[in-house]
C-alpha cells in the first residue's frame, strides 16, 4: 500500500501541482517571485558560497516564516558570539519573508530556497 501511494503522489499528485504553480504564475506575485527566485538557484548558490568555503564551522539555519526567523535571531547571535570565525547560513522558503530579512546583518549568507 505504501509504494502505492508514494507512486501516485510522485506520478500525479508532483505534477498537478507544478502545473498549477506555473498557471498561478501568470495571476499570483508571490508565486511568481518564488518561482523567479528558484531560477538557477544551485548555481547562484555555488558561485556565491565558494569564498566561504574554508569558514568553519558551518552553520545552516532555514527558516520556513518569519516567525521561525525571529525565534532564530538569538540562536544566530549566540553562534556568532561562540564561533566568530564561523559561517551562517540562514535560508527560506517564502519570497515575501525574503524580501523583509535581505538587510540582516547577523548573518553570513541569506537565501530564499
Amino acid at each position: 500500500m505504501r509504494i502505492i501511494i508514494y507512486l501516485l503522489y510522485n506520478l500525479f499528485v508532483i505534477p498537478i501541482l507544478y502545473c498549477l504553480f506555473h498557471i498561478g504564475y501568470f495571476f499570483n506575485d508571490k508565486i511568481k517571485k518564488g518561482i523567479k527566485g528558484r531560477k538557477k538557484l544551485l548555481k547562484n548558490l555555488e558561485h556565491d558560497l565558494k569564498p566561504f568555503v574554508n569558514k568553519e564551522p558551518r552553520f545552516w539555519i532555514h527558516c520556513s516564516s518569519m516567525g521561525e526567523f525571529e525565534q532564530s535571531k538569538p540562536l544566530i547571535r549566540k553562534l556568532k558570539a561562540a564561533y566568530p570565525q564561523g559561517f551562517v547560513l540562514l535560508s527560506f522558503f517564502s519570497p515575501s519573508a525574503f524580501e523583509h530579512i535581505h538587510g540582516y546583518d547577523e548573518s553570513d549568507y541569506i537565501c530564499a530556497l
